[in-house]
């Protein structure tokens, strides 16, 4: 009954878009391509840390990584995705510390990445409090 009605809020919540297709399909491909520069970037992390496993084998695993980091979106942050993708990684014969080596410079460089959006969004608050502040003196 819970799964039914969990099933019937989704199907309720995309049948707002049904005159939207368009929209639909640019936040899919958006998704998609989130997904890909997150799995590209901890595969160019894997290899530059020294990891020699076969392409299709890394980026099965890193996809399963990136799926369980999904699951555990409330707890994201340091320490749940490092264990998570040393233990993933670990359990196809990469050694750990490199797998490691790998989920920290990953997390690095997703942080030093969103940065410049986050100043653009800080910085694009302040004239707005300004701007309310001399409508309320």
């Amino acid at each position: 009954a819970r799964l039914r009605r969990l099933a019937e809020k989704l199907h309720a919540a995309y049948s707002l878009y049904q005159g939207h297709r368009r929209a639909l399909i640019v936040n899919y491909g958006l998704v998609l391509a989130e997904q890909a520069m997150q799995l590209l970037i901890l595969y160019v992390c894997a290899r530059a840390v020294g990891i020699d496993t076969a392409p299709l084998v890394l980026f099965a695993l890193l996809a399963l990584v990136e799926f369980l980091r999904k699951i555990a979106i409330v707890l994201e942050g340091w320490g749940l995705a490092q264990i998570t993708i040393v233990l993933t990684c670990s359990l196809a014969g990469i050694d750990e510390s490199l797998a490691l080596s790998m989920a920290l410079v990953g997390h690095v460089l997703e942080i030093v990445a969103t940065s410049p959006a986050a100043l653009l969004l800080i910085s694009s608050k302040r004239p707005q409090r300004e701007a309310s502040q001399a409508t309320v003196a």
